[in-house]
């Protein structure tokens, strides 16, 4: 489950920064290619879409949240439960204040 729900973010993200049609998750889940990967799938969506702000750069990054190295998914990322997933909820809140 925690592969499809990256496989799910990762190109949700890629539509968003217009680099992917935006197909909904299964279909999305359904067209990405093999296992994901970080660093080939998920990291260059992060990078378009988020580094300005939580990337690498200490003195641009905002709410001391670091998108650019793997180690956010134990902390934001809920496998099988996108509900509940804390960094899904703040992709897809409706709230301009709290969404990324």
């Amino acid at each position: 489950m925690r592969m499809t729900f990256l496989r799910v973010l990762a190109v949700s993200g890629a539509a968003a920064a217009g680099l992917w049609p935006d197909l909904g998750p299964e279909a999305a889940a359904a067209q990405a290619p093999g296992p994901v990967e970080f660093h080939r799938d998920v990291r260059p969506v992060l990078a378009q879409a988020c580094f300005a702000c939580h990337g690498p750069a200490e003195a641009a990054r905002q709410a001391d949240l670091r998108l650019d190295t793997a180690d956010f998914i134990e902390t934001l990322v809920r496998p099988g439960d996108a509900a509940g997933s804390p960094l899904f909820q703040r992709l897809t809140t409706e709230e301009r204040i709290s969404r990324m």
